[in-house]
């Protein structure tokens, strides 16, 4: 190799020929050059390093490689090119070196079973393959490059690279049999299960050949490398120097430059500060960059602890889409991998649920050209940051991506360890940190195919089944049709979820080439099956058009089909009404109303028990026109006030003795009573008023509910929404499978003022069934059951919090139903399996909706106590309505990814009486939707793989305690996961309104024993920071219930105590319950023992829940696979040295012993020796 005397200042007359040589065979632009970037220029990545190349052997000068890859102006990064000395260093000696960065995790990956992701393997498929030239071939590589002989030993607690002076790469033959697909494919099936036996870094060269022949099929070489010893670059060159050697055998290998200058190049930088400098503009880049943001896995989870089994997804960019990238590249002046990244950021970022994230972004780790045709682990992972300003056009966003992407080049000589440290940004759960997601543009690292004598070789890139990120997309190759592929933790994200990312994918490279001056907000990161998922979940099926559009004609037309079946059972009263009679008693009592000066579109209070008078009273107010406004006779009286302001009604439905809860100018009406005489042909035979005309958008009833802000709120709901529920065909199951003529008998049991009355009422007063009442007042489980038995009731409706008591204590009673309907909280499964299994032939319904969506908006049917899973899902949308998740933006969100549900179709409410700003508020037009109304529920809800609905919680469940975003829900599920709770409640202590300071977090638990409740306390502290975790207590019997059915939290606020003094009157109480019981006094203190087995398996399993953040794992379970990672492990070891200072305890032993049960009886082996 010629090498010129390096020049004393070189100038761009000096530079052009050499970037002409480089640039071939693309042309460059004529005319100026040096203030365009080189990737202006058309340049790609390889070229760049060509071009480095060239300045070293030509000029002497080097151009500092990333910034030659920004958007610099390329004259000045070419005359600030520093002086080198091209002459490359002798290699070392073999024997005995330190560790290159990057290798170490590889190794410990290794020891603990989990390096399938750094096995790598390459193909070359070509005809009548020669064996001997092959083995020759193959010889002169590992004669020429000394990775190839390395392998690993240990001494100690450190790794080191072992070079061996010559070594014979093990080459095997393999029948390969004839089948689909082509030889390099049957070829990774055969050899990826099984590539980590061949590979084993700390016995031999990790790396290893195989030709597989055909008869039928061309013949196939595969190599298989350990990544410690090879990376993405050195593929590249072992396979143009493979065909080099081919096809000359016996040409001289010569000595490759070694990988020890990379080390060499990472000290003398560490010495000089330039180390120091790269690692704070990393750090200045990524600060405050939101931490932990990962992808929902495949259940839905997004902190569960990585999974290094991978898959991987190859797939193409259709012609219409590389057009779009090209076009998009030349029109925000960037390159294609840019564009690629851009948008590969955009869906990771809808995804999970951020605008601002960071990526890893391996590079070559190549910066002289002394290290080009070096064969080893030199590539470093450099992150980056990527914001998605939704103000910023697409070319904003590219151009923005395009800086930063020069930003990590420029500082990617730091070693991802060494950020990673730098930035003290452990692990979560065994992912990788900071950086969860990954984009590589390997388009120019391996050809496409190489020359074998003459004869060309297909070059096939393998997988062995390992994933080192959550998800990393590949550029694997540019052309006519665009490679790609997707690499992914199974159990992180899955094969489904990667399928979607790689259809969104290409979906938001058309949309950036559609519009690059639109901006990027309004961008979903859907691929065009969610889409169309999405759009037809959002878009209610309207319900058949038959069948009046008003209530009360909707009645009578059911009296007309079934006068004589029997409508209303109160048995309390001794009342049972058919159609017939509940039509006349309807309107005789509407001409009292009428009397009373009740009018059409007046409001009207019902302050009546649930009786069939109850049911009268609604029925009467509909046929005059009027709406009815349900109060509970418990209601306070500011409530009254707020209610009777709202709807400035003047007539109350209510008996003598609540007369007085009214102000004078409130008239009021006696409930109805039957007719002394109900048969009394004179009385039927005088003229009723004609009914008023309804349409579907008359008000039905006003529905007041509190929400989260005490304040009442009157929801107008309309006919057309309680028709679209009593005519949803698949609502309630039949009666009776066998006998389609026998009538359903609904309970009615729920407050009027409950919108679940609605379809107690309703459901079966328009389809021709019987409601059949329960007694006023309170009604024990024990009760209720009887009530079921003895009046045949088929189908119920149940809060969430009734349905644990019933499922608790009248199990059968619920079993012997054909169908229980519950909702209006969190639904528990346990109890749902248990009246399942308790009534083989039952249905369960999880019913879920807002007042302001009449009763249901969604519904998931159970129909076997096999179906249950960990949660009740919500289902899916009833007949006549839609609903779209969407996240803050009003964007739609993908399957798996959390948003808030909004609700479209028949069953909207008119919006709040007499509040127009609320209703503005919560009844919005998501531009998403195209004009469609849609209510803002407040829930937070996720889809799932089969398109049901999962209920995450409250957006007002997520609370701020002193600046701190805190989960109600989550520490819920802690407490209700923990031994011998069987249920349990969390809340907050403080108003909306209130200061985050005076807000506190409070815990109502069922179930354990006094005795467990300091432990119980104090699992909180491995898992929640000390501002979320509950300040107030208390320990009930059951969780109370307020007149809604819903667990009563001020109930619970009363008597909640703070943490010590709950847990002090805890151990109050056990102490006297011992001394009640005459325990014995405390024995002398025991002698000191050497620890049982027992001691030191627990011993050892505390040092993991502290470096876990909880007791999630198994004793038997390898550390790796409960979330640990190689930063912790090196804690534990240092813990347990502490705690065992007599036992040697090496990282290696921990490798080899990773559970808890084995390092304990490796530690007690050490103990006996000690």
């Amino acid at each position: 190799m010629s090498t010129d005397t390096p020049h004393q200042t070189t100038t761009a007359e000096d530079w052009a020929p050499l970037l002409d040589e480089a640039l071939r065979p693309t042309a460059r632009p004529p005319g100026a050059w040096t203030d365009a970037s080189f990737g202006a220029l058309g340049g790609s990545s390889l070229q760049a390093y060509h071009l480095v190349a060239l300045g070293e052997r030509r000029l002497g000068r080097a151009p500092d490689l990333p910034r030659l890859l920004s958007d610099a102006p390329l004259g000045e990064v070419l005359t600030a090119a520093r002086p080198v000395d091209a002459r490359p260093a002798p290699p070392p000696p073999p024997g005995d070196r330190p560790l290159l960065p990057g290798q170490e995790p590889m190794l410990t990956a290794h020891l603990a079973g989990r390096d399938a992701a750094y096995r790598l393997m390459f193909s070359l498929t070509a005809p009548d393959l020669d064996s001997t030239r092959v083995a020759a071939a193959l010889r002169a590589l590992t004669t020429r490059h000394e990775s190839l002989r390395t392998r690993f030993a240990t001494e100690g607690d450190t790794f080191v690279r072992r070079v061996l002076p010559q070594w014979r790469v093990p080459l095997r033959e393999l029948e390969l049999p004839a089948g689909p697909g082509d030889p390099a494919t049957r070829m990774e099936a055969l050899l990826a299960p099984a590539a980590g036996g061949h590979l084993r870094p700390f016995e031999q060269p990790p790396w290893c050949a195989f030709v597989g022949r055909s008869a039928e099929d061309d013949d196939v070489l595969t190599l298989l490398l350990h990544h410690t010893i090879a990376d993405g670059w050195s593929v590249g060159v072992l396979l143009r120097e493979f065909a080099e050697f081919y096809g000359t055998p016996g040409a001289a290998a010569g000595s490759a430059p070694v990988p020890d200058s990379s080390l060499s190049r990472y000290r003398e930088r560490a010495g000089s500060g330039r180390l120091a400098d790269d690692l704070g503009r990393v750090a200045e880049r990524l600060a405050d960059a939101p931490a932990g943001r990962r992808l929902p896995g495949p259940d839905g989870a997004q902190d569960g602890p990585f999974d290094p089994e991978g898959g991987r997804l190859p797939f193409v960019l259709p012609p219409d889409v590389r057009d779009a990238v090209e076009a998009v590249a030349r029109r925000a002046g960037v390159r294609r991998p840019v564009v690629l990244l851009a948008a590969w950021a955009l869906v990771l970022g809808r995804r999970a649920g951020t605008e601002d994230l960071v990526l890893g972004m391996p590079t070559s780790g190549r910066f002289r050209a002394g290290q080009f045709d070096a064969v080893g682990l030199l590539t470093r992972v450099a992150p980056l940051r990527i914001r998605l300003e939704p103000g910023h056009t697409v070319a904003d966003h590219l151009r923005a991506t395009a800086a930063e992407h020069g930003a990590a080049l420029r500082d990617s000589e730091a070693p991802y360890e060494d950020v990673v440290r730098h930035l003290a940004a452990h692990p979560v759960r065994g992912s990788n940190a900071p950086a969860p997601f990954a984009f590589a543009a390997h388009d120019e690292l391996v050809p496409a195919t190489v020359d074998l004598a003459g004869t060309p070789a297909a070059v096939t890139e393998g997988h062995c089944r390992g994933a080192v990120f959550d998800a990393i997309l590949y550029l694997r190759r540019w052309g006519s049709e665009p490679a790609l592929a997707l690499e992914y933790s199974v159990g992180t994200v899955g094969p489904r979820t990667a399928a979607a990312l790689a259809g969104a994918l290409l979906t938001t490279l058309r949309e950036f080439a559609q519009d690059p001056d639109a901006p990027i907000g309004p961008l979903t990161g859907l691929s065009a099956v969610e889409r169309a998922r999405v759009t037809a979940s959002a878009r209610p099926t309207p319900p058949a058009a038959d069948g009046p559009p008003g209530l009360w004609d909707r009645f009578a037309a059911t009296v007309e089909r079934c006068p004589d079946a029997v409508a209303v059972t109160d048995p309390a009263a001794g009342h049972t009404l058919t159609y017939r009679q509940l039509d006349r008693a309807a309107a005789r009592y509407a001409a009292v109303l009428r009397r009373a000066g009740v009018g059409a579109g007046d409001r009207v209070i019902v302050q009546v028990d649930r009786s069939a008078a109850e049911v009268v009273a609604v029925l009467a107010l509909l046929r005059t026109g009027a709406c009815y406004v349900p109060v509970p006779r418990e209601t306070a009286a500011d409530w009254r006030t707020e209610v009777l302001r709202v709807t400035g009604a003047t007539v109350a439905v209510t008996s003598a003795g609540l007369r007085g809860d009214w102000p004078e100018r409130v008239r009021p009406v006696a409930p109805w009573a039957p007719d002394p005489a109900p048969d009394d042909e004179s009385q039927i035979a005088q003229p009723q008023p004609q009914p008023q005309p309804r349409t579907a958008d008359s008000t039905a009833y006003v529905s007041f509910t509190s929400g989260t802000t005490g304040t009442p709120k009157g929801v107008e709901v309309p006919d057309r929404a309680v028709i679209r529920l009593a005519t949803d065909p698949d609502l309630l199951r039949a009666a009776d499978d066998e006998d389609p003529g026998r009538r359903r008998s609904m309970l009615r049991m729920a407050p009027l003022a409950f919108d679940a009355s609605t379809l107690e009422l309703f459901h079966p007063l328009l389809n021709g069934d019987r409601v059949t009442i329960l007694p006023p007042g309170p009604a024990a489980p024990r009760e209720i059951g009887a009530f079921l038995r003895e009046e045949g009731v088929t189908h119920a409706w149940l809060t969430a919090g009734l349905f644990r008591l019933m499922a608790r204590h009248e199990a059968a009673a619920l079993g012997a139903l054909r169908q229980v309907l519950t909702g209006g909280d969190v639904v528990s499964p346990a109890h749902v399996r248990t009246v399942m299994e308790a009534g083989p032939g039952l249905r369960v319904t999880n019913g879920y909706g807002p007042t302001e969506n009449t009763t249901f908006t969604t519904v998931h049917h159970v129909t076997s106590a096999e179906e249950v899973g960990d949660t009740v899902p919500i289902g899916r949308p009833v007949n006549g309505t839609g609903v779209l998740v969407a996240d803050e933006a009003g964007r739609p969100v993908p399957p798996g990814v959390d948003g808030e549900l909004y609700a479209t179709g028949l069953g909207l409410a008119h919006g709040y009486a007499g509040d127009a700003g609320r209703t503005a508020a919560a009844f919005v037009t998501l531009p998403w939707l195209a004009g469609e109304r849609a209510y803002a529920t407040g829930d937070v809800v996720r889809w799932d793989d089969t398109g049901r609905l999962l209920f995450r919680g409250r957006r007002d469940r997520q609370i701020k305690v002193r600046g701190h975003r805190v989960e109600l829900a989550a520490i819920e599920a802690h407490l209700r996961a923990r031994p011998g709770v069987v249920d349990a409640h969390v809340s907050a202590v403080g108003t909306d309104d209130s200061d985050e300071t005076d807000r506190a977090v409070l815990a109502a638990v069922v179930g354990p024993p006094a005795s467990a409740l300091r432990e119980l306390v104090t699992s909180l502290a491995d898992t929640f920071p000390p501002y979320a975790r509950p300040a107030l207590w208390c320990l009930v019997p059951s969780l109370p219930l307020n007149h809604n059915g819903k667990v009563d939290t001020a109930a619970l606020a009363a008597r909640a105590q703070p943490t010590e003094r709950f847990l002090t009157e805890a151990r109050e109480t056990d102490q006297a319950r011992e001394a009640t019981a005459g325990q014995p006094s405390a024995s002398p203190e025991p002698a000191v023992r050497e620890p049982t087995a027992d001691d030191l398996v627990e011993e050892v399993a505390g040092v993991w829940r502290l470096l876990l953040g909880g007791d999630d794992f198994d004793y038997d379970e390898a550390f790796f696979d409960a979330g640990g990672d190689s930063l912790q492990l090196t804690e534990m070891r240092d813990a347990l040295r502490k705690r065992f200072p007599g036992v040697r305890i090496t990282s290696v032993d921990i490798y080899r012993a990773p559970t808890v049960n084995r390092l304990a009886a490796h530690i007690k082996e050490g103990l006996r020796g000690a």
